[in-house]
């Protein structure tokens, strides 16, 4: 939705399995930022040559040379056999390289991603060095496409409704709880009668807050 509002575009992500998790603390958010440098280490790849990572753009690491071109200038062929796409991109700011692969400084927010580390370049490879990539990994990848027994699904919910209310999801107002029924539906593999159950409401009243 982010991304088709902002380029005006439609149908980029058409079928493809995403999950959106809402980072919820400086902890969450800096181990999230640090996942896919530290599983390129992990799996023995030079993270400096990893080509699915933004770890090149931090602090200024990587060069954009002269070279490189602008995504909105390929040709309509081009743009099928790069991008895989024939949707408009005269507004994509995003630069490839000579072997026609995004350039990671030109595409991700580096000044978002910089202060979540305080500025700190050293701050941000501890980070990575010290992440402990099992549990991101479960946080990140599987549990949003696990489905739970209710007995766990609970905790989890009520964890979320701890951090966004102060209560359990059953002490929660019908307002709350239509608030973040949408939330825990959209990041968590889970049905109509399990939110009904988990939320305390009927599989018509789930139905009525998940209806576009």
């Amino acid at each position: 939705m982010w991304f088709s509002k902002k380029y005006s575009e439609h149908g980029v992500m058409k079928d493809v399995d995403v999950k959106a998790l809402y980072l919820d603390s400086s902890w969450y958010t800096r181990n999230a930022l640090a996942y896919i440098p530290r599983n390129a280490l992990d799996n023995g790849c030079n993270v400096n040559e990893y080509e699915w990572s933004g770890y090149g753009a931090m602090f200024n690491k990587q060069k954009v040379y002269s070279g490189c071109r602008r995504v909105a200038q390929l040709s309509k062929r081009e743009k099928r056999m790069v991008m895989h796409t024939g949707d408009d991109l005269s507004k994509v700011p995003w630069l490839i390289d000579a072997r026609g692969h995004l350039i990671p400084g030109s595409i991700c927010d580096r000044a978002y991603l910089e202060q979540v580390f305080e500025n700190d370049q050293t701050y941000f490879i501890r980070t990575v060095g010290g992440q402990n990539s099992a549990e991101l990994k479960q946080k990140l990848v599987d549990l949003p496409r696990k489905m739970l027994p209710d007995s766990e699904f609970n905790k989890n919910v009520n964890d979320i409704s701890n951090r966004w209310f102060g209560s359990d999801t059953p002490q929660l107002t019908r307002e709350k709880k239509t608030r973040l029924l949408p939330y825990v539906f959209r990041t968590s593999k889970t049905t109509v009668s399990q939110l009904a159950r988990t939320f305390e409401l009927t599989r018509e009243e789930v139905e009525k807050i998940l209806k576009p």
